[in-house]
């Protein structure tokens, strides 16, 4: 079934080609793209020189998935997401979990954690993402705490035209349904747009193939996103921009607790930001953004909730950027402030943490294909004191080759969490924090070499990190008692080689393969459960059919297996457990019914993959889904002094 898959989208030559979608735009990589992440200013993404992958506007309109989830595993190596307990996803990138793995909205942490520290992925809407920057390998010199494995910087839509009016609707068998509306505006003094989606998935049951038989309950939600952004523009040397969200996510079991409880996950956040060109050469910018995010226990036949729940996070920060024919130099202050309350804290207590950072790096040009990028940053924290963070990379360009090596020293700062927790798991056991915990530090060492030409884009990046004073938990000699402990050391290696081609003006081609290496031993036994290799492909083709233009894709994760030990800390005696290989496959076709109106339409799961045995380590799902979507677009361009309208995608 698949060869005739791929046979058929390889060879869909018997009606239209006169057009494409995006056929004249159709390369390996876009070389002027344009990134931020990498640098917090504006770059080229061929002059970068650290590891820099972007997920494009182009990449997110023609994904076949229906969330941010399925995207980022579509579209990264090395990337995984699995579920626990039928509510939190975790994920893990090149071998590390989501405490290493920086995730940013346009440039700004995220408050609060779905559970296991977690990011809330349910609160960022795919509708109204521009691109996305996925930045590998430690970036602690620019971002501070987390930024061990790598930082994943969500950029959201801006306005590009006078106005463009946008509705949206998904549906899917397995009982999704997201709704988005959005209203984008621009003028030469004020720009700005306000978004709304609205999201729902129904809960459901799965048989669970263990000893004995059991079923998974998987939960669902509902949620709301309301998304407002405004900039005004000050004769082209400053701009204000002003920018809110709100989010209230409402899960619910599949079982008789979902009845009587449900979960309220709530989030608002606000940044401010002003931008001043300060010269020809330079900028100063000032931003203050507030992340607040809240948990509840909504009891249904009470009508009453309670907080269980409170993360905030405020960011003050100054940025000074200078750019000339050969240096482009980024320096900032900023203050990271985080209170937290949780029911997993004595009496519910607040405890807060500080940090006060000064940054710089600077990214020369030493000859036309050589550049350099060196950093350092030092922060002062009220719990671990000092800390530096040192960074370097170089870029050499010969012809169609690029080369890039680097060396960054990262670190993980203790979570409030791990400092103060004092909570009994309903009575099995008690689980401590420590207030006596140091920082994790990192040393992460990089190399890859690109080839690149108009139809052909293929890499290979290794990469070998080295954490010391790694943050875990022990057991008492007891056993009814948890605490959090620095470990001496663990290391994580791997390597990913990555394939675009551009087979004709209508057909790509994109594979990515990624190894991971990562050695977490207890008496010489792994316990590292991350999935040693991955595998991700997809092909589409452009075409026309009945005079419109087309996309279809076809692409496919497949996992493999792996063997962890568990290991009792008092005794040593060890017990393999084995989680098997799988794959998911999707197919999607995506086009033009009216030029104000698209559509998108595919299967998810193709193949029907369900897990026999239901795991941490496993994919969860109920099975083959169907699912369409239809968008609406009216956009108005001006010309001069006269308005012309045009509808679009």
């Amino acid at each position: 079934m698949l060869v005739t898959l791929l046979s058929t989208l390889l060879f869909i030559n018997n009606i239209d080609t006169v057009k494409t979608v995006d056929s004249t735009k159709k390369e390996a990589r876009n070389l002027n793209e344009i990134v931020v992440t990498a640098s917090r200013s504006a770059r080229f993404l061929k002059d970068i020189p650290v590891i820099t992958r972007v997920i494009s506007k182009t990449d997110i309109t023609k994904h076949s998935g229906q969330s941010l989830m399925s995207l980022l595993q579509d579209e990264i190596p090395g990337l995984e997401f699995t579920q626990t307990e039928g509510v939190t996803n975790n994920i893990t990138f090149q071998g590390l979990g989501s405490n290493y793995i920086l995730i940013l909205i346009d440039g700004e942490r995220l408050a609060g954690e779905t559970s296991r520290s977690n990011p809330d992925f349910n609160r960022i809407n795919l509708d109204n993402i521009e691109k996305i920057e996925i930045v590998r390998g430690g970036m602690s010199t620019l971002y501070g705490s987390g930024a061990v494995a790598g930082v994943i910087n969500i950029i959201t839509k801006n306005a590009s035209s006078p106005l463009n009016i946008t509705l949206k609707g998904d549906l899917t068998t397995d009982g999704n349904q997201k709704y988005f509306s959005g209203i984008n505006y621009k003028t030469k003094s004020i720009e700005g747009s306000t978004n709304f989606s609205f999201r729902k998935k129904d809960e459901y049951f799965l048989p669970n193939n263990t000893t004995p038989p059991s079923i998974y309950e998987s939960e669902g939600f509902k949620n709301i996103n309301i998304d407002q952004k405004i900039q005004f523009n000050i004769k082209k040397i400053a701009t204000i921009s002003l920018k809110g969200g709100y989010y209230n996510h409402e899960r619910f079991n599949a079982g008789d607790v979902g009845k009587i409880m449900h979960d309220i996950y709530r989030d608002k956040n606000l940044l401010i930001k002003a931008s001043v060109d300060a010269d020809k050469k330079s900028k100063v910018e000032i931003s203050y953004s507030i992340d607040d995010y809240d948990k509840f226990n909504k009891y249904i036949l009470l009508g009453k909730k309670d907080m269980n729940y409170s993360n905030t996070i405020q960011n003050p920060r100054i940025l000074y950027l200078y750019k000339d024919g050969k240096h482009s130099l980024t320096t900032g202050l900023e203050l990271i402030h985080e209170e937290l309350s949780t029911y997993q804290f004595k009496n519910n207590s607040y405890y807060s943490n500080n940090s006060l950072s000064v940054y710089a790096q600077d990214d020369v040009e030493l000859k036309d294909n050589l550049r350099l990028q060196a950093g350092l940053r030092f922060d002062y924290n009220n719990q671990y004191k000092s800390k530096i963070s040192p960074k370097i990379s170089i870029l050499y360009k010969s012809g169609a080759f690029s080369y890039r090596v680097g060396y960054a020293s990262g670190y993980r700062a203790p979570s409030l969490k791990e400092l103060h927790t004092d909570w009994s798991h309903q009575g099995f056991f008690q689980l401590m924090g420590n207030n006596n915990l140091t920082p994790e530090k990192s040393h992460n060492f990089s190399a890859s070499g690109e080839y690149i030409t108009r139809s052909l884009n293929v890499s290979l990046n290794v990469y070998h990190n080295i954490i010391t004073d790694k943050i875990s938990t022990v057991w008492n000699n007891t056993q009814d008692t948890v605490f959090y402990r620095n470990f001496e050391r663990a290391t994580v290696s791997g390597a990913d080689v990555n394939i675009r081609y551009i087979i004709d003006d209508k057909t790509s081609l994109k594979a990515n393969y990624s190894f991971v290496k990562d050695w977490q031993t207890i008496n010489g036994l792994n316990t590292s459960s991350v999935r040693p290799h991955i595998l991700l492909l997809k092909i589409d083709r452009d075409f026309r059919l009945f005079k419109k233009d087309i996309n279809i894709s076809l692409g496919g994760r497949i996992y493999s297996a792996v063997d962890t030990y568990s290991v009792h800390q008092e005794t040593g005696a060890a017990q393999i457990s084995t989680y098997p290989a799988y794959s998911m496959w999707n197919i999607g076709i995506y086009g033009r019914v009216f030029e104000f109106m698209s559509i998108k339409t595919g299967i998810d799961n193709l193949f029907n993959y369900k897990p026999e045995i239901i795991n941490f380590n496993s994919g969860i799902s109920k099975g083959i889904t169907f699912y369409i979507s239809a968008g609406f677009n009216i956009e108005c361009h001006q010309k001069r002094h006269n308005h012309s309208y045009k509808h679009k995608m």
